[in-house]
């Protein structure tokens, strides 16, 4: 699979693509010049940011964030709905890491939350009752060090590497109900969810105060005397169900309890 530029590898490309189509472009004009420019490939082009929210490439995402990059940093601009424009047609390159670092000091001051007004009962409530919460959150109580900030893209990424079946739309739902507790604010830039003052360690502590309700476990079947199983799936971000099943299931008994599902009416 050919790489992906990323978001410093799109800045230059996308500066020289405004200039050459005359100083004024749509993002699509723009993303056009560019991937000729690039002479990127087919799969290049085909990989989806985030198949799970929409069918948005990973080249035009980061193609968007790198024109916005270049709008705070002052050498474009925009001069209608989609369309951008130069402001500085002398600039022919920038450094995309002095392009970051002066964008990212820039907003830095303007990330900083100090509410400390945490509606705690609310809190655990979403922590019980929202599988993405509680996941989230369990995950914050084993950082040694709280967070100003949380890139979206990258806790994402996390709580799928610890095994959780957790996709976008959900983290994103999970973080506007902490958000509206008062445990920080949405951001998008990028999108990132910047805590408050103490909403990280609040949702640190909720994880090791709330103590997690289980299931009863299932006896001995006396009449097989085969050891059941408890197993929770999460169908929906705030409705996990149970399983009870044998301890030594097997594939094809599997195969069955899954037609068995498809025939259930919707």
């Amino acid at each position: 699979m050919s790489k992906v530029p990323t978001l410093d590898e799109l800045m230059n490309p996308a500066l020289r693509a405004l200039r050459d189509l005359g100083g004024q472009a749509s993002i699509n004009q723009v993303y056009e010049r560019v991937i000729h420019d690039l002479e990127l490939p087919n799969d290049a082009l085909s990989e989806l940011q985030n198949p799970d929210v929409n069918n948005q490439t990973k080249v035009h995402y980061r193609l968007g964030w790198a024109l916005t990059y270049l709008k705070k940093y002052g050498v474009i601009a925009t001069s209608g709905r989609g369309v951008w424009s130069l402001t500085k047609a002398e600039i022919t390159s920038v450094d995309p890491t002095k392009v970051k670092r002066t964008v990212h000091d820039l907003y830095r001051g303007k990330s900083e939350i100090r509410t400390t007004n945490i509606d705690f009962k609310e809190l655990e409530h979403c922590y019980r009752s929202d599988a993405t919460v509680k996941v989230l959150c369990d995950h914050m109580a084993k950082r040694e060090r709280n967070q100003r900030e949380t890139k979206m893209e990258r806790i994402l990424a996390l709580l799928k590497a610890d095994g959780n079946d957790v996709r976008m739309r959900d983290l994103s739902a999970a973080f506007r109900r902490l958000g509206e507790i008062g445990c920080g604010k949405r951001r998008r830039f990028p999108s990132r969810f910047v805590w408050s003052e103490v909403g990280f360690k609040a949702c640190r502590d909720v994880s090791a105060t709330t103590p997690t309700v289980q299931p009863p476990q299932p006896p001995l079947d006396c009449k097989t005397k085969r050891v059941l199983q408890t197993h929770t799936f999460n169908l929906r971000a705030d409705l996990p169900i149970t399983f009870v099943l044998p301890i030594n299931l097997t594939s094809g008994e599997a195969e069955r309890l899954a037609t068995f599902i498809k025939t259930l009416p919707l």
